[in-house]
C-alpha cells in the first residue's frame, strides 16, 4: 500500500468548520431561528402570507410552488383552495372570497437592438 497520509497544509490559516473569531462558545447566550421549517405563515390581517415562487403548466398539468412546497390546482393550502393556476398568478379561494399571488417581478430594464446591417 503506497497511499501516506498527508497533513493539512500549514498554509491554512483557520479551521473551515471552526465558529468564528468573535462568537464564543460559553457566552451563555442561545441562538433562537428566525422561523422554523414547517412553521405557519406569518399573517397579515386574517390571511396568511404567501410567497409565490414557480409556476409550472405543461398540458393539462398545473402546479405551483409557494412557501418552498409544490401544490397542484385543486389542493389546498390552509384553510383556502387553489381554484387557479395561470401563467402569471394563482387564484386563491376560500369559499366567499378570492385572492391572487404573483411571482414577484424584477425591475430589471430591458433593451432590444436590431442587428440588420451589422
Amino acid at each position: 500500500d503506497n497511499s501516506v497520509e498527508k497533513p493539512v497544509p500549514d498554509t491554512w490559516s483557520r479551521d473551515p468548520f471552526a465558529l468564528p473569531y468573535w462568537a464564543d462558545e460559553d457566552d451563555g447566550t442561545e441562538i433562537q431561528p428566525v422561523r422554523v421549517a414547517g412553521s405557519e405563515p406569518e399573517r397579515t390581517g386574517d390571511k396568511p402570507e404567501y410567497k409565490l415562487s414557480t409556476i409550472l403548466i405543461s398540458g393539462s398539468n398545473r402546479l405551483a410552488v409557494i412557501n418552498y412546497q409544490v401544490y397542484w390546482e385543486g389542493d389546498k393550502i390552509g384553510g383556502e383552495k387553489i381554484s387557479e393556476i395561470t401563467l402569471d398568478h394563482v387564484v386563491l379561494s376560500d369559499g366567499s372570497e378570492e385572492r391572487k399571488l404573483r411571482i414577484p417581478q424584477s425591475q430589471t430594464k430591458v433593451t432590444v437592438e436590431s442587428t440588420e446591417g451589422k
